[in-house]
Order: structure tokens, then C-alpha cells, then sequence
């Protein structure tokens, strides 16, 4: 999913902007974060001992990451000091505001699917949010592979 986002992007600053494809950019992108949670969710609980089931937080994005973040917190401050606690308010900050736009995960896969409040003028910077993509991306994917080289073994 982050790939198709990152290619929809590409495209888009290519060939021209069309809004059409807008949605389906921040579908794959939405997809790839919840999909990405519901994994390092999945990983810290397995090494935890403790049972997960991802269907549980259903497409609910800010309930996944609260999920994460207390489950990872204090671990990633300990190694990371006050870094840790900025990182992770980014990256919370960049999920809240894809919640608040689609709180359910469905705006984005079903275009016709509009919320009460809903505004359709939304300026979105696609080099921007693919850039915070991208770096969301390598945190998580950074994360993922410390968490399971550091308590993995355990």
C-alpha cells in the first residue's frame, strides 16, 4: 500500500494534478499505517506474551496507535530519551490528523461515503504527505527491527 501511494504520487506530479486520484493516495496510505500498527501490535504482544487480535480496533486508526504507544512507550524513551517522546508525538500527530479526516477508514475507500462535516475543499500537499509518508515508513520499519533484535530474544 505504500508503494501504490508512493506510485499514485508520482504520477500525479507527473502527468498533472487529478483529483480523482486523490482519495485512492490516501486510501493506500491510510491502509499502509493501520496495517503497520496492527503489525508492531501484533509483534510487541506476541514477545509480551500476551494475546492480540488485530480485529479487535476494527479500521479505527487512533485506537490502534494508542494501543501501540502504550505498549511501546516507555521502552522507546528509555532508548531514546526526549527524542523519543518528540518522535512520537510526530508520528501521533501526523495519525490523528488522517483520523480526523477519515475516522473509519471508509472516506477514502468509497468516495461517495460522506461524513456529516465533511468539507471537500482540503488543500493537500501530495510532495509533503508523501514525504511524511516516507518517513513514517522507515520509523516504523526501524522500529519493528529493534524491537525484535532487542526483546525478541528475550
Amino acid at each position: 500500500y505504500l508503494k501504490a501511494g508512493h506510485v499514485l504520487v508520482e504520477h500525479l506530479l507527473t502527468t498533472g494534478r487529478k483529483d480523482s486520484l486523490v482519495h485512492p493516495v490516501l486510501f493506500c496510505y491510510r491502509q499502509y499505517l493501520e496495517l503497520a500498527l496492527k503489525d508492531m501490535n501484533r509483534l510487541v504482544n506476541s514477545i509480551n506474551g500476551t494475546a492480540y487480535d488485530p480485529f479487535e480496533d476494527g479500521h479505527n486508526l487512533q485506537k490502534s496507535w494508542n494501543r501501540f504507544r502504550s505498549l511501546t512507550e516507555a521502552e522507546i524513551v528509555e532508548a531514546e530519551g526526549p527524542e523519543g517522546v518528540s518522535i512520537l508525538n510526530t508520528v501521533e500527530g501526523f495519525i490523528l490528523e488522517l483520523t480526523e479526516f477519515d475516522s473509519r477508514g471508509t472516506l477514502f475507500r468509497y468516495q461517495y461515503t460522506e461524513p456529516k462535516g465533511y468539507k471537500k475543499q482540503r488543500n493537500i500537499s501530495l510532495p509533503n504527505l508523501r514525504d511524511r509518508m516516507h518517513e513514517t515508513a522507515n520509523w516504523f520499519d526501524s522500529l519493528y527491527d529493534w524491537w525484535e533484535a532487542t526483546f525478541g530474544n528475550e
